[in-house]
């Protein structure tokens, strides 16, 4: 079970209170007893004084002078059954009920002797009078089951108890409320760090965190800023990096297609091409991803874009490629302006092809298409292959992951990078399934209201 400072607030305040409550509870029960005995040991005293006052001494023999209407009266009760026993000083029986238990102590003149004890099953509280002196003494016992005792014991308990269980409650609901208001900063808090993304490593305004998590809100703000160090050496190396090797590989790209032309050696050649060109590919989109999670505003560098020029630049180059895997490529372009980084959004599409033609069989088609809709701009991929299931559209948008049993040997960036640079420009990538026929169909949306309105005026004027 996870920690929680709610929790342990409650305790430590519940506690107290509860054991105080508890402490209370037994002082009133403690009182409600004696208040309920004081009442009734009273008519307990009556009623043996009464009988003490009936016995009369014949011919040295105790005897009761105690009516049969009177021995009723003493013995009638709502609640409970009465008992009385009468003894001489010999410990003889002059009347009663002679199996009443007496007191285990012994009993001084003219005293009254109160206990507790059983009688044919019921418990059962009396009082025994002793009178007289020799001969003359005489044992007077009276007892009463308990059970109105027991009713005036309740009541009295919840008259004390209730009030106090009411108060304690709603101290509970305050203090509920409290803890509650107290940690609303860091509900505050919480939510602010949920609604970021994962590449926003900016530091937590400390302006409405409280003073007790303020050095662990520094904390944390000295990580993210160690994190958005590293992370900004890892783009800057990843960016050199892919820099570096470009020139390089162009040069060797240059080299086999020079060696290609030599009569009989393309067949020897090709897969070094190919290799090549792959490595070309993954350097390309090194770039591109460093640039997209470089993290510098990306709408200073926004201009004018055509959709359908960028798509236009890139049509021999993947011709070429839909030709050796005997891919039908198509183009369905038209006026798609908007505002954006040339090089990411040529990337973009770069990816977004690159993908479909990887991942289609041969023989298949594939679609390219761009246009403006109701302040939209879109372009889209739509291949015949074997598509992208619902349960990974949202996985195959993080790095480095491919569906399980996929043909090829990429790296599982394509898709990934295509989603960073459409979140740059406040895009959305959508993943569904070509309508009339299978495989997968990648679409691309922007508003032209994304950018800045200087740059959205430029766009509308070269529109």
């Amino acid at each position: 079970m996870r920690p929680s400072i709610r929790l342990a607030l409650l305790w430590a305040l519940a506690l107290p209170i509860l054991a105080v409550l508890a402490v209370g509870a037994w002082f009133a029960y403690r009182v409600a007893v004696e208040v309920a005995n004081d009442a009734y040991d009273q008519s307990l005293q009556n009623s043996a004084l009464a009988i003490a006052n009936r016995v009369r001494i014949v011919r040295g023999r105790a005897e009761l002078a105690l009516p049969v209407e009177a021995e009723q009266m003493l013995r009638t009760d709502e609640f409970d059954r009465v008992f009385f026993r009468v003894r001489d000083a010999r410990g003889r029986l002059v009347a009663g009920d002679a199996g009443l238990p007496i007191p285990e102590r012994s009993d001084a003149p003219d005293t009254f002797s109160f206990y507790h004890g059983e009688y044919e099953g019921r418990r059962i509280r009396g009082v025994r009078l002793t009178v007289g002196a020799g001969n003359s003494r005489i044992h007077v016992t009276v007892a009463e089951t308990t059970r109105k005792r027991e009713t005036a014991v309740r009541r009295l308990l919840l008259a004390l108890v209730l009030p106090s269980a009411l108060v304690v409650l709603a101290a509970a609901a305050l203090i509920w409320f409290g803890i509650s208001r107290g940690l609303v900063p860091l509900r505050r808090l919480e939510r602010e760090l949920e609604r970021r993304g994962g590449g926003d490593l900016s530091p937590v305004d400390e302006a409405g965190v409280p003073e007790e998590v303020r050095l662990l809100v520094r904390a944390l703000n000295g990580l993210l800023g160690r994190l958005r160090d590293a992370a900004a050496e890892q783009r800057a190396f990843l960016e050199n990096a892919a820099h570096q090797l470009r020139t390089p590989l162009a040069n060797l790209r240059m080299q086999l297609e020079l060696l290609a032309r030599e009569p009989g050696a393309r067949a020897e050649v090709q897969p070094l091409q190919d290799s090549v060109a792959r490595t070309i590919r993954l350097a390309n989109q090194l770039l591109a991803l460093a640039r997209a999670e470089s993290g510098r505003p990306l709408a200073p560098d926004f201009r004018p874009v055509n959709l359908g020029t960028v798509i236009d630049e890139l049509v021999d180059e993947w011709v070429r490629a839909a030709d050796r895997r005997s891919l039908d490529l198509g183009f369905d372009r038209g006026e798609a302006w908007m505002a954006g980084d040339p090089f990411m959004l040529r990337e973009l599409v770069a990816n977004l092809i690159d993908n479909a033609i990887a991942y289609t069989q041969p023989g298949g088609r594939v679609t390219v298409r761009c246009g403006a809709r109701d302040g939209t701009v879109f372009v889209e991929v739509e291949d015949d292959g074997p598509g992208i299931p619902a349960a990974e559209r949202d996985r195959v948008l993080q790095r480095f992951h491919r569906v399980p049993g996929s043909p090829g040997a990429g790296s599982g960036l394509g898709l990934a990078i295509a989603n960073d640079i459409v979140r740059a420009h406040a895009g959305s990538l959508v993943i569904a399934e070509p309508p009339g026929h299978s495989g997968a169909l990648v679409r691309a949306e922007f508003r032209e209201t994304a950018a800045r309105p200087a740059v959205a005026a430029a766009v509308r004027a070269a529109a």
